[in-house]
């Protein structure tokens, strides 16, 4: 998987969580907000697809 596949992954698992009126994340700010909000050495790999996509881009600089 490479970054940009990676970021399409989890810009859409974060979109699950948009409720109502609420616009879903712009591939930027999915980024912003998961680099701020979740440490890579607090990532729980789980296994799956989600987690390889969130471990590619907090370890990408």
């Amino acid at each position: 998987m490479d970054y940009n596949e990676a970021v399409m992954i989890f810009t859409a698992d974060q979109d699950e969580g948009v409720r109502g009126g609420e616009q879903p994340f712009p591939e930027e700010e999915a980024v912003a907000h998961v680099r701020n909000t979740i440490l890579f050495a607090d990532l729980v790999d789980y296994g799956d697809e989600n987690t390889e996509a969130y471990g590619i881009v907090l370890s990408a600089k």
